[in-house]
């Protein structure tokens, strides 16, 4: 049985190796038109809050990740919030240890905008 899923693994591979230009495009197109048909922030229903879905850096497509980074600072609503007038740590973005499909990173600041 080993054999038999080794070949088709082998021929998986070599057609993602064919297409990877395609699909490295399509991917991309795709996050970009995600990324611009999100929102810059949404109300939260029966609060005074709002949740920053700004970008703090660009999407990136790399050979064995990809990375959509979002702000996910929570505000005042009445306040207003304008991530470019905020300086603040970069959060990391992969930890090559973790063998997780997704993994997700929160910025120090916006830990503490939750309280």
């Amino acid at each position: 049985m080993k054999p038999f899923m080794n070949a088709i693994f082998d021929a998986v591979t070599l057609c993602l190796k064919v297409f990877e230009p395609i699909i490295e495009l399509t991917a991309k197109t795709l996050l970009n038109s995600l990324r611009l048909a999100m929102p810059n922030h949404i109300e939260l229903p029966g609060t005074p809050f709002s949740l920053s879905l700004s970008f703090p850096d660009v999407p990136k497509l790399l050979a064995d990740i990809t990375v959509f980074p979002v702000d996910g600072t929570i505000y005042l609503t009445e306040v207003g919030y304008n991530p470019k007038e905020r300086q603040v740590s970069p959060t990391p973005y992969v930890d090559d240890s973790n063998n997780n499909n997704i993994q997700i990173f929160l910025n120090e600041y916006v830990l503490n905008t939750l309280f």
